[in-house]
């Protein structure tokens, strides 16, 4: 294991800058104060630091700094977490964003990161109880939200190849991608805070928090999830006085379906990814059984083929080659 050095004359001073304004609460004040403009700061250094370890892995090892992300998110969600009354402000969903990035990329083998998240849900867990009826029960599922989202960003990015990230960034490490049990850790972490926030919660955008974070849950590792949800629903079907333990697992498991049903984390469409190009693509044909074309990006064929294809689909619904 070796990292590469990413040296920048700046990013020193990123790191003093980013413990010398600790006091980042003053993002929760709805009241202007002198503290308000060092978390403002605040968030804006950890953005950035959450956008080099999303951009270069394996260029900065992370673990020195570990105790400053955690000891950073125990004040933000354990001491000063924010009442939130309707949607969380942009400033806070960056915030969360940035720390989720730095977490979930600085996971590399060897590291700590895990067994720290571990600890940390652990109390989260406790003060985030569905039964408390939290206002700030929405900071804590969205932060859940943003870990599982970066973390299917990260496998579509190691598992897909992008020609121009390369050329900008470099190659990716190989000896620094997600293993299958490290990727299996965080749902295990996640799942059953995530399943009991979905059961008990009582405000509508936890929720749906909730729910899409359940839906990354499915995608990552249905083994895994669908055991869980299916023995909640079952307990559910035993208590008839609560129709919510019955109805909640029902809604999880809908809106998993797409992701039960689809291709596991199938490459998202990008202008720069190898393979989804117009030159790269094999020619596409319809399938037997429905005559339907498959789906590509409007740009690749002109409006007169179009209409020669509609033409051909109306007269003889067979295997059609797009040339």
């Amino acid at each position: 294991m070796r990292f590469f050095p990413f040296s920048r004359v700046w990013l020193g001073d990123i790191f003093l800058l980013w413990y010398r304004y600790c006091e980042d609460g003053s993002l929760h004040q709805r009241k202007k104060s002198k503290r308000r403009g060092s978390g403002r700061l605040f968030c804006e250094i950890i953005c950035l630091l959450g956008n080099i370890a999303s951009f270069c892995p394996g260029r900065v090892d992370w673990e020195p700094h570990l105790d400053r992300v955690f000891n950073g998110l125990i004040k933000d969600m354990c001491i000063d977490s924010p009442a939130v009354r309707g949607d969380l402000s942009k400033s806070l969903q960056r915030l969360l964003t940035g720390y989720a990035r730095i977490l979930i990329w600085g996971i590399v083998p060897n590291s700590t990161v895990i067994p720290r998240m571990r600890n940390l849900f652990k109390i989260l867990g406790n003060i985030y109880h569905p039964s408390t009826d939290s206002s700030s029960m929405l900071f804590f599922v969205t932060f859940c939200k943003k870990l599982l989202s970066v973390l299917v960003f990260r496998l579509r990015q190691e598992l897909s190849r992008n020609s121009r990230s390369e050329e900008i960034y470099g190659k990716m490490p190989t000896w620094s991608r997600i293993t299958v049990t490290q990727v299996d850790d965080v749902v295990d972490i996640l799942l059953p805070l995530c399943l009991d926030a979905s059961l008990y919660t009582r405000r509508s955008k936890s929720l749906d928090a909730v729910v899409a974070c359940l839906d990354y849950l499915c995608l990552l590792r249905p083994r895994l999830f669908l055991p869980r949800l299916l023995t909640a629903l079952e307990g559910g079907f035993e208590l008839p006085e609560l129709p919510m333990r019955v109805t909640r697992p029902l809604q999880a498991l809908a809106e998993s379906c797409s992701s039960i049903t689809a291709l596991r984390l199938s490459l998202c469409w990008s202008s720069t990814e190898m393979g989804r190009q117009p030159g790269d693509q094999v020619p596409l044909t319809t399938t037997q059984s429905t005559g339907a074309v498959s789906k590509t990006p409007k740009d690749w064929h002109t409006a007169s083929q179009v209409s020669v294809i509609k033409s051909e689909l109306l007269s003889a619904p067979g295997q059609i080659t797009l040339m």
